[in-house]
């Protein structure tokens, strides 16, 4: 895995559930039901 892929997936964890369906948003192009920090962590 490259460096800077792995810091990414690391940043993960820090981030808030507010930032992760922003994130999850920004990848799929659609928002995402779930508050579920876990969840949209490993999605």
């Amino acid at each position: 895995m490259e460096a800077a892929t792995y810091q990414e997936v690391q940043g993960l964890s820090r981030m808030t559930v507010g930032e992760l369906r922003d994130k999850y948003l920004e990848v799929f192009g659609e928002e995402t039901r779930s508050y579920h920090k876990e969840f949209l962590r490993k999605r």
